[in-house]
Parts: C-alpha cells; sequence; structure tokens
C-alpha cells in the first residue's frame, strides 16, 4: 500500500470516529463479557497498564474491578473521545491512577520498558498497511518491559455473517483492482433509521497473518483464538481474534 493512501486512511478513521464519538460512546458504555473476564485473570496490583486505542476510556471499569493499586495510561489519536474518556473517568477511577494522552499508536509518549501490559481493543485493525503494522506492533514491544504482556483483541471478518451483513464481497471484488490490499474493508456506522454516516476502514486479518506479523515483532503467542466477543449475547457477526502473547525479544539501540 503506497504512503499516500495510507495518509489517508489514517485521516478517514480519525474523522469518522470524530464524527460519531458521542453515538459510538452511547453503544460502549460497558465491556464485552471476553475481555472482562480476561482482565480480571490478567490484572495485577502494582502493574502499569497501557489501552493502546483507548477511546472514550470505558476499559477502565474492567481495570479498577481487578485491582484499585494499578496505574492506567490510555492512549488514543482521537481528541473528541478522550474528552469523553477524562469527563467521565477522571484522573482517578475508584482508586487506580489514571492518565488520557493523545497520541498514534505506532508513536507512544512513553519510555521504553516502562509498561507491564498493553491491552488493544478492537484498535489495531483500524491500522492500514503491514508496515505500519508492524512498526504500531513494535512500538508497543518497545514499552512494554522484558516479559511484558499484550492483549489483543481484533474483529474476525471472514465469515459469511460479516460478509452478508456488512456487504463485503463487492468490496473483495474492489481489492483485488485497486491499491487495496484483499482484506482491508469499510464499514458502515449507521443511524437507527439506518442511515450511514461514515465509514469505518478495518483490515480483516486472518490468523497467520496476526502470528507472523506478532513474531516479526518480538513476540511470544501464548494463545489466539476466534471468540464470541461478548458470550452474553453471542451474534454470529460478532466475533474477535483474542491474543495473549508476551515480549521475548529486546530491540537494542
Amino acid at each position: 500500500m503506497d504512503q499516500q493512501l495510507v495518509q489517508q486512511i489514517l485521516e478517514s478513521v480519525k474523522h469518522s470516529y470524530a464524527t460519531i464519538a458521542d453515538e459510538f460512546t452511547q453503544t460502549r458504555q460497558y465491556n464485552w463479557s471476553v475481555v472482562d473476564q480476561l482482565t480480571q485473570d490478567l490484572v495485577r496490583d502494582d502493574m502499569t497498564i497501557l489501552e493502546a486505542g483507548c477511546g472514550s476510556g470505558r476499559l477502565i471499569q474492567s481495570i479498577a474491578a481487578a485491582s484499585d493499586m494499578v496505574t492506567f495510561i490510555g492512549i488514543d489519536n482521537n481528541a473528541s473521545l478522550l474528552e469523553l474518556a477524562r469527563s467521565q473517568y477522571g484522573n482517578t477511577y475508584h482508586g487506580v491512577n489514571v492518565s488520557w494522552h493523545e497520541a498514534d499508536l505506532f508513536s507512544l509518549p512513553v519510555d521504553d520498558n516502562s509498561v507491564d501490559m498493553v491491552i488493544s481493543i478492537a484498535a489495531l485493525h483500524h491500522i492500514p498497511s503491514r508496515a505500519l503494522r508492524l512498526r504500531t506492533l513494535q512500538e508497543w514491544q518497545r514499552v512494554l518491559k522484558p516479559g511484558g504482556s499484550l492483549l489483543l483483541t481484533n474483529w474476525w471478518l471472514w465469515s459469511k455473517a460479516c460478509f452478508d451483513k456488512y456487504g463485503l464481497y463487492r468490496q473483495c471484488v474492489r481489492n483485488m483492482f485497486s491499491r487495496y490490499a484483499l482484506g482491508d474493508f469499510f464499514i458502515p456506522w449507521k443511524t437507527p433509521q439506518q442511515d450511514v454516516v461514515v465509514d469505518r476502514y478495518y483490515h480483516a486479518f486472518r490468523l497467520a497473518e496476526l502470528t507472523s506479523l506478532l513474531q516479526a515483532s518480538g513476540f511470544e503467542i501464548h494463545s489466539q483464538e476466534v471468540v464470541f466477543i461478548n458470550t452474553e449475547s453471542p451474534k454470529a457477526y460478532a466475533r474477535s481474534i483474542v491474543t495473549q502473547a508476551t515480549v521475548i525479544e529486546k530491540t537494542t539501540s
């Protein structure tokens, strides 16, 4: 993918979420059940946890429920969503020290080897091009301490249910004759009346592709599977790849 198209997509994603920030937040008041459970299992006292792509901040609810003795850093490149996060959760939430930062996920304002866990919920799939996705994962590896952990979710779009719901067949054909990669899709955000407000870019990862990126970035994968992201209300199209990994290699400068 050429750099001009990459930049266009990045700007499109940022504009899309600024446009729907209020409505998006209203539909994302609570964490998906799988994320809630994994957070409970993985978070420990005294951790520094960074969420890459924090949006309007709802993950802090699960973090605080797991431990009130952690430090939480929320990072997103969307000022509108961050303002909603600050207004709802502030700088301390149920005893957890919280900070919110506006930055790209591939350029974090965080020191090397300073974070125990990076969590990214449904964000990496908004990053265009393999090169930039690799750079993003390498950046997350940079800020993690040796042995630090990564919890990652990405939408699983390779299903008939998703292709039918989001009209992806036509886009697959388009991608064969365009500058887009095969798994690059635009999924509409609609009003309750089904009017399209914006089209959001998603990259549909395949398991082997995501494995290759993580390994090239210095991560060891402990588990990676496609699951219903909300087990309390499973829907055929609402599945995600959930990945747990740790840092196995630190690059030296």
